[in-house]
């Protein structure tokens, strides 16, 4: 459904909105992010579109880091990143 809502957005406006909304709902406040990261980060890599919506996306910590860490590499935020900036690269621990 989200593919068909990105196919017939009609400006960019739109295409956030879809991040913001569908999107982001469906990675951060139902638990599907692992369920689904894999052919979100397809459709981003093949789709310019796509990837304006996931541009839109703000991850918070329920989704887990792994797939954060996967999504936050194709345009995804993570929350708590102020606007304009890339999110910080984890630090290493010794």
């Amino acid at each position: 459904v989200l593919q068909a809502l990105v196919d017939e957005a009609a400006s960019d406006e739109e295409l956030n909105a879809l991040g913001a909304g569908p999107l982001e709902d469906l990675l951060c406040h139902h638990g599907h992010a692992e369920s689904f990261v894999d052919e979100i980060e397809r459709r981003a890599r093949q789709q310019a579109r796509f990837r304006t919506v996931l541009g839109s996306v703000w991850l918070d910590h329920s989704v887990p880091e792994t797939a954060r860490k996967r999504l936050e590499l194709l345009g995804a935020i993570e929350l708590g990143t102020p606007p304009g900036r890339k999110p910080r690269k984890a630090r290493r621990t010794r």
